[in-house]
């Protein structure tokens, strides 16, 4: 990611700002030694229905997995750190050292880690908040066993044993290189819904998260399916493990994602519709860092509609702005809209596909359908090409323009797709945008990752 001298007062005063303590405590806790799982469940339980917030003060809590009752309030102080306890694997399968994933394989869903845990937090009511300056870990551990690098090696070594740990380092290597491609793949369509999060909430409404931070985990950290009226606002998400991703939604009714800040080796943001449809989802004055950014679609068979992505920064991710399905898992996506979006060297500044996975060769019986497609003011700086795709020369892709700027694109792909109003553009002809057009503007809106 591009370095930044910034001084990041200003943003850690936004997310903390989200994270009050509440004004009404019902039990107070410390952290303690061994598992707290009881101890918290039971004061969740004796607090439920508006009696006040369950606090957890400075300190680690080890826990399995939490049901958080309707009508529910639990807080993370600052310094305190939720921790999953369930045991990692420190290394692999031996036989997914060094072979890379096949482009079918990478379709599928991954495969889930030995001992992979369940859930954190599982939400199991309405009118639920979990907020605070605290941290929810999961129990993903950098692989053990690799020798130390460079000059903390030990100098009495054989040739033999020199050579042996540099094979290993290599092929070490190797694998974290397949791992971030294939991550950086938004291919994991149907995998992506099924994966644990560290918060998971279904079939409920009124919930908000707030002020939280989430690290060290594999598949997601918060999985919204079938909610209503859901609220997550000055998050930080911070995971480099392989699979993971950010905020999932899906089938999800009045959706609102602000001012936070989301790093991961997959999905930042997935706007799906599964188990149902998805309508009126709003993502305003979002940061993401690497990874694949921010999808509308992926599994669009229950029909996507209004969704507003509202001052977006993007650096160093796969895409800008990716609106995708294909006939395996389409459906209609209709009204989505990203205005003032600002993409820092993407791999894929614009891709709005509807056949996007080739493996798949068109073949399916949900064709997707998209209308209402807008890309306004727009600025991208680098990346590989631009790629508008429609399903067939039967059914086209239209998206309109205002405002769109790309300078540094290597390519513009268009099949069987248009674009309107480009002459509102700098890419009239398709062609790059000058990069003083764009340098400037992207370069004031960029912000290191608050830490």
């Amino acid at each position: 990611m591009k370095k930044l001298a910034l001084a990041l007062t200003a943003v850690g005063l936004a997310t903390s700002s989200f994270a009050q303590m509440p004004s009404q405590v019902c039990q107070t806790l410390s952290a303690g030694n061994g598992d707290q799982t009881a101890q918290i469940q039971q004061a969740l339980e004796a607090c439920a229905g508006g009696k006040g917030a369950v606090v957890l003060s400075s300190g680690t809590y080890k826990v399995s997995q939490l049901s958080v009752p309707a009508a529910s309030y639990l807080y993370l102080g600052k310094g305190t750190t939720l921790q999953q306890e369930v045991a990692m694997p420190s290394n692999p399968p031996s036989n997914s050292q060094s072979n890379p994933p096949s482009q079918a394989e990478q379709t599928k869903a991954p495969p889930a880690p030995m001992n992979a845990p369940m859930s954190l937090i599982v939400v199991k009511g309405d009118n639920v908040t979990l907020a605070g300056e605290g941290t929810i870990s999961g129990s993903f551990v950098e692989p053990a066993g690799l020798p130390p690098k460079g000059k903390d090696k030990d100098k009495d070594l054989s040739k033999e044993q020199e050579k042996a740990l540099k094979a290993q380092e290599k092929a070490q290597e190797v694998k974290e290189k397949q791992q971030e491609k294939a991550q950086k793949s938004p291919h994991l369509d149907r995998g992506v819904l099924q994966l644990p999060a560290l918060v998971k909430a279904e079939k409920v409404a009124n919930l908000q998260v707030s002020g939280l931070t989430f690290t060290n985990y594999h598949g997601n950290a918060l999985s919204l399916s079938q909610v209503e009226n859901a609220k997550v606002s000055g998050i930080k998400v911070n995971a480099k493990a392989p699979m993971t991703n950010g905020v999932v939604l899906d089938g999800v009714t009045g959706a609102n994602l602000e001012k936070s800040y989301l790093l991961t080796s997959g999905m930042q943001v997935v706007v799906a519709a599964q188990q149902a449809p998805t309508t009126g989802v709003t993502l305003n004055d979002n940061y993401v860092y690497s990874g694949t950014g921010v999808v509308v679609g992926l599994n669009a068979t229950k029909g996507i509609s209004q969704v507003k992505v509202n001052n977006l920064v993007v650096n160093e991710a796969t895409n800008g702005v990716a609106v995708l399905a294909n006939a395996q898992n389409g459906g209609k996506i209709s009204q989505v809209s990203f205005n003032n979006v600002y993409a820092y060297q993407t791999s894929t500044p614009i891709h709005i596909a509807a056949n996007f996975n080739q493996t798949y060769n068109n073949t399916g019986d949900n064709i997707p359908t998209f209308t209402g497609i807008n890309v306004s003011n727009f600025y991208s700086l680098g990346g590989g090409s631009v790629d508008l795709a429609g399903y067939s020369s039967s059914n086209k892709l239209a998206v309109d323009f205002n405002n769109v700027r790309v300078a540094k694109v290597n390519d513009w792909k268009l099949y069987n797709a248009s674009i309107n109003n480009l002459g509102n553009s700098s890419t009239g002809s398709l062609s790059s945008a000058a990069v003083n057009e764009v340098k400037d503007i992207i370069e004031s809106k960029l912000v290191a990752f608050p830490r």
